[in-house]
This record gives C-alpha cells, structure tokens and sequence, in this order.
C-alpha cells in the first residue's frame, strides 16, 4: 500500500478535465437554476452555494425570515453566482427552503425593475442522529467527476454529510468553479449538508485567487470552525504542498529572490496556527478535522521538497490535541490508508488517527465510507461499485 511515494501517483498529476456539462445532469424544476443548491456547514451557519443561468439577484426563504447574498449592504443583483449564509438553526428547524430568483433587466442607478421572480423549494435533511452519523468523504476528484459521484453514492439516500477534501479542480475560469459546484450539486442534490476544504491543487490555475468568491470562508480564508447536528469540526488549509518560491509558482528568470512567487502560504500557516491557538486557549473542543494534506505527514520521503513547515504543523498538531480531537480525514496522497500516532513516516507526533481515505485510478475511484459512533468511527474503503476494499474500526475512547 506504501511501496509508491505519494508524489508518484497511480494517474498522472494533470489530468484532464471534464466538464459538468458533457455529462447528464439531474433536473430540477427550475427555469432559471443551473442545478440545485449546495448546502454547506460553517461555523454554526449554512452557506448556501446557487448558481443562476442569467444574470439576476437571488434569495433564500425559509419560515418568515428572508436571507441575501450582500455586499457592504447592497444585494448583489448583477451575478450568476451567489452564497448566503443562513443559521443552522433556523434550517434544521424547517427542513425545506426556497430559493427565490429575480431576473435582471439592467441595473439602473434609479428605478430598478427585474423580471419575473422564481421561486424554488427544496427539502433539507439536517443532521438528527447523535450516533451511526454515516458520512462520505471524497478527495483529488481532479475533474473525474463522474467516477467520483457514482463513488460518493455509496450510502444512497441513507447519507447525513458529505465531506468534500480538497483537489476537486484547478480554476482558470468561472467556468471551472460552476463545474466544481455542480458535481457538489449533483452529490448532495441541495438537500444534503457538506463540508467542504480547499486542497493544493485548488490553489492553482488563473482564477485561483477568486476562491473565496465561490467556496466557504471566513474573513477570506479557507480555514474554519463547524458545527453540524452534534458533530464540531475544524476545516484546516495547508495551502500548497512545496515552498513558496518555487520555480512551479513563479518560473519568472532574472527577478531578485525576494519578489519572486505567487504565494505566501508561509504567512497563512502562522495566522492559522494562531487561529488554532486562539480556539485552544478559549477550551474550545472538536471532534475531528478535515484536511486535504496531512499536517503530520506532508510527504512519504523526508527528504523531498514536499517536507515542510514542520515547526508550524508542530504548533498545530499541539492546538489541536489540546481541543481533545478524536480524528482527522485527509485525502492528498492518492492512496486510502490509516496513519497511526506510531507510524514510522510520521514526520510531526500526533496522538489521534488520521484516515486518508482518497484514491484516483485509471477506470476507478475509491473514497471513504465513515460511520460515527461517539465511542469509534466504523471506515470503509469503497470503490465506484460500492465494493467495500478495505475496513477499519477506529476506537475514539
């Protein structure tokens, strides 16, 4: 399972991608809607991620109270695109939605007017249960969206999260973010919760800095707490997978060494590592973390280029063992495995288990099946048959 550095993967790091729209999609009854909506927890809320095939202004309904996509106060109306955050608890509550869209006819600095407004419900199913909470994580989909869904299907309509890892896509158009969102919307179907992180290869490509826009954040970074039903987590961003000033993030000859890259990933580790801090020092507590790379085991061999910022994932790793995680979901290696607080390619100490539960084929694609117990979590390693490759029960006492 281990003979291949996860740098040698079983495809190729560029593969190509497909577009949502060469595949059938699932219809919804709407005019208007590209797909469903995308439900995603943050912090104690729900971001709800819709994307529109005309331009127009949307709102979120549900019970009495009406939500907005704002920007410093002004209803963003001249967009395809749109996330609103509503509370947890409003939406547990009702279990249903309804997403309003108003078409534009141009927005005029006087006398607006939008065409006729569109209204579209969808059920919610919130998470209920305080154990057997069966949910699916999936990573490095790198645009094979379909072997991904057919993987991600393995509980069927018995599903209560989806946890989405990272390496979903490399964004050098809008394009590329709506595909992403409606492999989300084709997975969840607008009425199931996700969570959802940001993984290295996210970072990449023309519009990649234009993340925030689309995907869940917090004062710009994709770094953040969660609740979900009786569940806390902590979605963690490791950012890229090498350093900064790496040829691969600015190939530019004759710049002084100091101008040079596109990143400044070794900045963002600190504040997250402060941000993790801040939580420990509060007597915050988790359950488990979500991280597209493993912060105790950047890289399989020591001595490459991917062995990084280990003093900082030290600091992490010690916030995190101080909120009382039991587990932590990883994809990023291409491979599906358990890495133990004992394991010998362990490069910072840990105390919890971490589940790398992502593996990319030619003709398959396997992920993770995880039932929560508060005493263990139950793992499968599933394919895109829903054969079950490989089994764990992980004790959590």
């Amino acid at each position: 399972m281990r003979t291949k550095p996860f740098w040698q993967p079983s495809l190729p790091i560029f593969l190509p991608m497909l577009k949502m729209s060469q595949r059938r999609m699932k219809m919804i009854n709407s005019c208007s809607l590209r797909f469903a909506p995308v439900v995603c927890a943050v912090e104690e809320e729900y971001e709800i991620l819709i994307a529109t095939k005309t331009l127009g202004m949307v709102l979120v309904e549900i019970g009495d109270e009406i939500y907005h996509d704002t920007r410093a106060g002004i209803c963003r109306a001249e967009s395809n695109y749109f996330k609103i955050r509503v509370p947890q608890a409003a939406l547990d509550a009702a279990k249903k939605y309804t997403v309003v869209f108003r078409p534009s006819l141009g927005k005029k600095s006087y006398f607006t007017k939008f065409g006729r407004h569109e209204p579209v419900t969808f059920s919610f199913r919130p998470v209920e249960k305080t154990e057997n909470i069966r949910m699916y994580h999936v990573a490095d989909v790198h645009g094979y969206f379909g072997n991904a869904q057919k993987t991600v299907s393995y509980f069927g309509d018995g599903v209560d999260l989806f946890v989405v890892n990272g390496d979903i896509f490399e964004y050098n158009t809008e394009e590329g973010y709506l595909d992403t969102l409606a492999f989300l919307a084709e997975i969840g179907e607008g009425r199931v919760p996700m969570i959802f992180s940001r993984g290295n290869h996210d970072t990449r490509g023309r519009l990649s800095e234009r993340y925030p826009e689309f995907f869940p954040c917090v004062d710009g970074n994709s770094y953040y707490t969660v609740k979900v039903g009786p569940l806390r987590a902590l979605v963690l961003d490791c950012g890229e997978d090498k350093p900064d000033k790496g040829p691969e993030y600015d190939n530019t000859e004759d710049v002084p060494e100091k101008y040079r890259g596109l990143n400044r990933f070794h900045e963002y580790r600190r504040a997250e590592a402060r941000f993790l801090a801040s939580l420990a020092d509060k007597g915050e507590k988790f359950d488990f973390a979500v991280s597209h790379v493993c912060p105790n085991m950047t890289t399989f061999d020591k001595t490459s280029m991917f062995n990084i910022e280990a003093d900082v994932y030290a600091d992490w790793t010690a916030s995190l063992e101080k909120m009382g995680i039991k587990f932590m979901l990883c994809g990023h290696y291409h491979k599906c495995f358990l890495l133990e607080k004992d394991d010998a390619h362990n490069i910072v100490p840990h105390a919890y288990p971490v589940v790398v539960a992502s593996d990319v084929k030619e003709n398959d694609f396997l992920g993770g099946a995880i039932t929560y117990f508060p005493d263990r979590i139950d793992v499968a390693f599933t394919n895109m048959k829903h054969e079950i490759i490989e089994h764990h029960e992980i004790s959590l006492a």
